[in-house]
């Protein structure tokens, strides 16, 4: 039987470990380009774990209210989307996986207007390339399939 607080550690454990990925991942890159993700990166490891303690500390033998079946049917597609996303990302790279990645949670998030859909799918990954590609100077991944043609 699942109890909140065990979805909140796993989630706030998760999140711990995903901060680390990042900031073991920005050590490969250039010195001018590892500031920033190694930055938010550790505050993000820091603030995951005092979420971590606080929620041992509260919970007396991890016991919490049930989860219900409606919030674990959410936690489905967000999971998959996420999944989804790192697929997307790691075979077509960031601009296209990007933006069939966008146009789909815009899609999921309930705007059927397929031209709004588009447009605002590119507008956000060029808007997101600009800010880290060429501003923060963060290597995007450019994905294998074009390293394959």
């Amino acid at each position: 039987m699942l109890k909140g607080n065990v979805a909140d550690l796993c989630t706030q454990a998760g999140m711990a470990l995903l901060a680390l990925v990042i900031v073991v991942t920005a050590q490969g890159y250039p010195d001018s380009a590892r500031y920033f993700p190694t930055l938010i990166g550790s505050i993000t490891f820091v603030l995951a774990c005092a979420l971590l303690v606080k929620t041992i500390k509260e919970s007396s033998g991890l016991s919490g209210k049930k989860i219900e079946k409606a919030t674990i049917l959410r936690w489905i597609p967000t999971a998959a989307g996420i999944v989804g996303c790192i697929l997307f990302i790691y075979l077509l790279g960031y601009r296209l996986g990007g933006i069939l990645y966008m146009a789909g949670l815009i899609w999921f998030l309930g705007y059927r207007k397929p031209l709004l859909v588009a447009v605002w799918a590119v507008v956000g990954v060029i808007a997101i390339w600009l800010l880290f590609a060429k501003l923060l100077l963060v290597p995007l991944p450019t994905g294998i399939l074009w390293q394959l043609i």
